[in-house]
């Protein structure tokens, strides 16, 4: 099978991305300016045709210092490329090294990204079979919104709209647009437009999310190839109907040009709280052995009739279930249920039997051997 290439580059002109090419904004310094500057400079990048530029987080040319690095970190969780560089004569930008308080910050930062593995990659292959940006400004979703649309320091992460901290005094400035809004990984919601503010705390990234958001995350793991890890989380932002696909490939070659993958779509009926999903595709699990696995389509359907069966249709059909929490907070005055469920189940596969029997196996739902190294653009 033909490799994927990869290259980091600092030049760039439009069509480099289709050949796996990418570029990083260059050295920059590690200040306060260079990291408010930061998001912005990718965000033009990605309309230019650039979508996986990469930055020096904590800056290149000189030392840099914990409450800067920390930030910086946290808006790297919610790049494309996330890459930590500085030269060689600065400190090394090793969490450990700047103290217990900002490493366990940079910690938790770091390990948000690793969950968020499984939901980026599938962004990455979003890109390549529909031309959807992965990262992306505000304008293009509230072209409406004259303040939204003038923003350089919040942007679109797929679904989730990202607003961190870019401030010395750690100060938030939030804006968002009109709608319910979620706090990311809670049931707590505000009515927007509205500007949030105050003081955060060193490990807190603001990232907002709206009704109808079906986010997969992965367990914590070290490293890339520890993956899956355990059970799958789903969450599900209820208040809207909702979908999201996720995308696995072999990581490593280019055979995902013609098919060769597996998705999983992911579907939640609010009216009803159901969730479903269904697994196909000509691969019977992730890695380059998959590829010749199993060939045709492998269908794999699981519903949940209603969400007080959930847990016991899992358990029944999910040999690694983990558990169904949900949490909810409701109050009268016409105003908007706050509510908020995550389902813990891992997605088995089906594996078509001789007799033609649906058999559950549960081989890793994700494997990226290179989650840095996504599908080019064609």
């Amino acid at each position: 099978q033909q490799k994927r290439f990869y290259s980091l580059n600092r030049a760039f002109s439009p069509g480099l991305a289709r050949l796996g090419a990418t570029v990083w904004t260059g050295d920059v310094n590690p200040s306060w300016e260079d990291l408010r500057r930061t998001p912005g400079i990718m965000l033009n990048w990605a309309l230019a045709g650039a979508p996986y530029t990469a930055c020096d987080i904590g800056g290149f040319s000189g030392a840099t210092r914990s409450e800067l690095l920390i930030r910086w970190m946290q808006v790297g969780v919610f790049l494309p490329t996330m890459r930590v560089h500085s030269w060689l004569w600065a400190q090394p930008h090793w969490p450990w090294l700047f103290g217990r308080e900002a490493s366990e910050a940079m910690r938790k930062a770091l390990e948000l990204r690793y969950s968020l593995i499984p939901y980026h990659y599938s962004l990455a292959h979003a890109m390549f079979s529909r031309r959807s940006l992965w990262m992306r400004p505000l304008a293009m979703e509230f072209p409406d919104d004259r303040l939204a649309s003038s923003l350089t320091t919040q942007w679109m992460d797929g679904a989730l709209l990202v607003a961190p901290v870019l401030r010395e005094d750690s100060r938030r400035q939030v804006y968002l647009p009109e709608g319910g809004w979620y706090y990311f990984n809670t049931s707590h919601m505000v009515e927007g437009p509205v500007h949030l503010g105050g003081k955060a705390d060193a490990d807190e990234i603001p990232v907002f999310v709206r009704p109808g958001t079906v986010l997969p995350l992965a367990p914590v793991v070290q490293a890339t190839d520890l993956l899956p890890g355990g059970p799958l989380e789903v969450q599900v932002y209820m208040g809207a109907d909702g979908s999201f696909e996720i995308v696995e490939d072999d990581g490593e070659s280019v055979a995902y040009e013609v098919g060769r993958v597996r998705t999983t779509s992911i579907r939640w009926y609010n009216a009803a709280g159901t969730l479903s999903w269904r697994t196909r595709g000509s691969v019977k699990e992730p890695g380059v052995k998959g590829l010749h696995a199993l060939e045709g389509d492998i269908v794999r359907q699981q519903n949940t009739q209603n969400r007080a069966a959930a847990s016991a249709a899992l358990a029944r059909r999910a040999a690694h279930l983990s558990s169904v929490r949900a949490c909810a907070a409701h109050h009268s005055g016409g105003s908007v249920a706050l509510t908020f469920r995550t389902i813990r189940a891992l997605l088995c596969m089906a594996e078509v039997r001789p007799a033609g029997s649906m058999e559950p196996t549960c081989p890793s739902p994700f494997r990226v051997e290179h989650p840095l190294v996504p599908p080019h653009l064609t």
